[in-house]
């Protein structure tokens, strides 16, 4: 009887082992999948700030927000484009974005969820905005002429990368590669 009573009891632990061994393989399968899910936008980033926000990311995910990368690297060719649709637009070479350093998102947390066209004081409530600028991001919530609250950025100055951009690549704005610009 003793003898079937720790057999019982061995099993049911090793049970648990298994159990718990099962939930954890799980939560990394599943965050890897939110990272497999932003690997599109997060491969085209500038080396110099993918882990500034890759970082942002995760912080932000572990308030509970899933995080809807919506833009992330855009060509100046693009730039262009979105400059003759919407004059408040950066100009070609004056987005972040330009150089691999700037993402919009979307949030989710379960129903809710945070767009572009949401106030600034809705974001502000979720506290991802400060803690981004905590971490050493721009928030587009602050821009003063245009309402941008889904826009992170590593904050640079626009004139000098262009420059650089420009002295790289030439002119064309066809053929300047801003996510691969030497950022000294």
């Amino acid at each position: 009887m003793k003898k079937e009573l720790i057999y019982y009891i061995s099993g049911g632990v090793a049970v648990v082992i298994i159990l718990i061994a099962i939930y954890k393989k799980r939560r990394k399968i599943i965050s890897f999948m939110l990272n497999k899910e932003q690997e599109y936008f997060i491969n085209d980033l500038h080396e110099s700030g993918k882990k500034k926000i890759t970082d942002f990311i995760a912080k932000t995910q572990a308030r509970g927000y899933r995080v809807i990368i919506t833009t992330g690297y855009r060509s100046f060719e693009k730039q262009v484009e979105l400059k003759k649709e919407n004059s408040k637009n950066a100009s070609p070479g004056l987005s972040m974005h330009n150089y691999g350093l700037a993402i919009d998102i979307n949030l989710q947390r379960g129903t809710e969820l945070w767009r572009k066209r949401d106030t600034k004081e809705k974001w502000i409530q979720t506290g991802i905005p400060q803690m981004a600028k905590n971490m050493g991001l721009f928030w587009g919530g602050d821009f003063k002429t245009y309402h941008d609250p889904v826009h992170f950025e590593i904050d640079m100055d626009g004139a000098k990368l262009l420059a650089q951009a420009k002295k790289q690549f030439g002119n064309d704005p066809n053929k300047i590669q801003g996510n691969k610009v030497l950022i000294t």
